[in-house]
């Protein structure tokens, strides 16, 4: 009872700690910014208010002409944490204030986690204490509310290991199918490339530990079965991402991103490249904060200095695989084109952060300095303390040498101006910070070894050390002052164009990082834009964009833009404003000619003048279509009668055979049909759809429902009846070892 005790006052300190550092936040007073802002929120506030529509939010109408949400957006709906959101949506929208809370929640979660994972390992509360703090306040960690995807991953790291070291320790087939569902919600919320890379680290483990354990073809089993549950469980995800990707455009790419290895120095200053507030403000790289948040690997300097101890004071096997881990990281991100990345490569195409791995190298890092802190209390030797006595006092004496040397120095700087001046007083601001809190982490050490303060009163210091150094570094970046509740508040643009839309269907458009583009104001407001905030596009997208670059007219017109939004500046203030257009198409029209070509010849032919896309249709050259030539007829006519994110229903009238063209998305998972009797749907004009339509009046269903998204729910739900069946069969044995001890 008393060791519950103390856990439920660890998980508790743990809470208050992340009030301390998110108050702002939790006061509304700030708030969580830039990426958050931009596209993870309105990913979010997205899936939930569809969610309690009572819909799936399969397919999103509202960027870049429609596209797969179940397979292209970072985090699935299926995430817990996002579907629980539907349940706080209120006058059909949702607060951003909900979405930072439940963040704040999961970061909490990855705390306790990381907690009772240590102790699992056999370490102090004090020290697993310490090793959560720095799992869960550490500067990439923090910096990684700003790519929520990102943090969704990190914060079941823990957990998923936990419960893994569990299942190999009692063999248990339930733990195994335990560890699979934790592992499988991991997937579900978690960015592609975090889960890519969890998945090579948990293989490495495995094998490690088949490597030295016993009974390896139970442990192999086991595997085996958390690997498949995981993967069964994120199946919803998993099938339409995989689809998506063999038919994006970043498959293609090849795999950059190494951070440079002069950013390594900011696991020491965090700032020694600037803060990242804009372009300007970064000096480290390119893109500003994003780029600071890339690089960002801050974990504390008493964190540093135990990693440092930790080649002299550590021998327990059990933890060598996450030095093994640690070392892996910094070779990863840091070790330009290594072998270790191209042959990741073979495995990962279209992978392009390797500095990504970041979390795993905070997880490692968590690990080894928390065994650091408990060793040097309860099993370093008499000999070694002394040694250490000397060692701090020296580093000490060195701290503050640095400390005056770096004042002095920042003295000659005091008549830079302008940017210079910036630069150089952020830059001497790390130093200064740098030695003050070198000093501090030593100065406990050195009490310590002297034997003025006890074991357990140089936990209690080195815990609120660090605690003070993560919170002066990264709280900074805990939030701004930007709501996006009021970012996102509707104004006489967005009244314009829903007062507009709520007559006829079309688009707009605005140039790349232009007012829809950069905000997720489209996807806010409902409004079906050209653009939006998405990394990886659909590769006929952007082939049929940059084949319609010169031809932006007929780019326009194929995609029903009816309104170009201008970016301007109006004495001296940022102005939007739509301009109309009078050429473009209807989003559904009626042609009576067709043409097939191959593929690489339709986007050429399209662009030149020869090319009359309300008269004429282009098809990909397949054995079972045929050309049709005929006159349009007076009397056709398109009506849409229901429009939906996931189904359109329209009224087609028609003189003659012809087709029925749409600028809509041609994509795997859309099923059409006509008069109740389903259609197969044809690839029109390189990357749209048509179906063809014999004379007279039809109605005429598109809906979407993916295959893949099907397979995978009932995969899941295999994946869950196994673990219902698991539990049952524990049910039942227990019973009987009991009776089996009793006698």
């Amino acid at each position: 009872m008393r060791k519950k005790r103390f856990d439920f006052l660890i998980i508790s300190i743990l809470a208050a700690l992340l009030v301390i550092f998110f108050w702002k936040i939790i006061a509304k007073q700030s708030f969580f910014w830039f990426d958050f802002i931009l596209g993870n929120f309105p990913r979010r506030a997205y899936m939930a208010e569809t969610l309690r529509s009572g819909k799936l939010p399969l397919w999103i109408p509202f960027i870049y002409g429609g596209y797969p949400f179940a397979g292209s957006n970072p985090s699935h709906f299926f995430y817990p944490f996002t579907a629980i959101l539907a349940l706080f949506v209120k006058n059909g929208r949702l607060s951003s204030y909900i979405v930072e809370i439940f963040l704040i929640i999961q970061i909490w979660i990855g705390g306790i986690s990381m907690y009772f994972l240590l102790k699992e390992l056999g370490l102090s509360k004090l020290s697993s204490l310490f090793g959560a703090i720095l799992f869960y306040l550490s500067l990439p960690t923090i910096v990684r509310t700003q790519h929520t995807s990102e943090l969704c991953g990190l914060i079941w790291t823990p957990l998923i290991f936990y419960s893994l070291i569990l299942t190999f320790k009692n063999k248990s087939m339930f733990l195994a199918s335990l560890s699979g569902l934790i592992l499988g919600i991991c997937i579900l919320g978690a960015h592609p490339q975090f889960y890519f890379y969890l998945i090579f680290v948990l293989l490495g483990f495995i094998l490690y530990n088949l490597f030295i354990g016993k009974e390896r073809k139970f442990l192999f089993l086991l595997s085996s079965v958390i690997l498949i549950i995981g993967f069964l469980i994120a199946s919803p995800r998993l099938l339409p991402e995989i689809q998506y990707v063999n038919l994006s455009s970043r498959i293609s790419k090849s795999v950059t991103g190494y951070a440079p290895f002069k950013t390594l120095s900011a696991l020491f200053f965090p700032y020694i490249f600037g803060k990242g507030l804009s372009g300007n403000d970064y000096w480290g790289g390119y893109k500003g904060f994003w780029m600071f948040v890339e690089y960002s690997s801050y974990i504390g300097i008493i964190s540093l200095v135990l990693l440092a101890l930790s080649a002299f004071i550590i021998n327990e096997k059990k933890i060598r695989f996450f030095l093994y881990l640690l070392g892996f990281s910094l070779l990863f991100m840091y070790g330009g084109n290594n072998p270790l990345q191209k042959l990741l490569s073979l495995f990962l195409p279209g992978l392009q952060m390797h500095v990504r791995f970041m979390p795993f190298f905070v997880f490692a890092a968590a690990i080894i300095s928390s065994f650091s802190l408990d060793n040097l209390v309860y099993k370093l030797k008499d000999k070694s303390l002394q040694k250490l006595k000397k060692v701090s006092l020296y580093i000490i004496i060195a701290g503050i040498i640095f400390f005056i040397v770096t004042e002095a120095w920042r003295a000659n700087y005091q008549l830079a101006s302008g940017f210079n001046e910036y630069k150089y007083r952020t830059i001497f601001n790390n130093f200064r910070l740098f030695s003050i809190f070198l000093i501090l982490s030593f100065i406990p050490l050195l009490l310590y070894v002297r034997k003025i303060i006890s074991p357990k009163w140089f936990q209690i210091i080195s815990i609120c050390i660090l605690f003070i150094d993560l919170y002066a570094i990264g709280s900074y970046f805990s939030g701004k002052r930007l709501n996006p509740d009021h970012y996102y508040s509707s104004n006489n643009l967005i009244q314009f164009i829903k007062y507009k839309s709520s007559n006829e269907s079309f688009r707009v458009d605005n140039p790349r990082f232009g007012y829809f583009y950069a905000n997720s104001m489209s996807l806010m407001h409902r409004v079906e834009a050209l653009e939006g905030h998405v990394a990886n596009k659909l590769e006929r997208f952007v082939k049929f964009a940059g084949g319609f670059k010169n031809h932006k007219n007929k780019y326009l017109d194929l995609y029903n833009v009816k309104y170009e939004l201008i970016d301007s500046l109006i004495s001296g203030r940022r102005t939007v404003y739509p301009k109309e257009r009078d050429t473009y198409l209807p989003r559904a029209w009626i042609v009576h000619n067709s043409k097939e070509l191959s593929d690489s010849l339709i986007i050429p032919y399209m662009i030149s003048k020869d090319f009359y896309p309300e008269k004429e249709v282009v098809l990909e050259r397949f054995k079972d279509v045929e050309s049709k030539r005929g006159i349009r007829g007076v009397e056709d006519r398109v009506l849409i009668t229901d429009y939906n994110a996931a189904s359109i229903e329209f009224l087609a009238i028609l003189e003659s055979d012809g087709y029925l063209v749409l600028s809509e998305h041609y994509y795997p998972g859309w099923e059409a049909y006509v008069d109740g009797e389903r259609v197969k749907i044809l690839r029109a004009n390189y990357l749209f759809r048509a179906i063809p339509l014999g004379s007279g009046e039809h109605k005429v269903k598109f809906i979407f429902s993916p295959e893949t998204f099907q397979i995978g729910v009932i995969l899941s739900l295999l994946g869950v009846l196994f673990i219902i069946v698991a539990g049952i069969n524990v049910q039942r044995r227990t019973p009987k070892i009991e009776k089996e001890k009793d006698k």
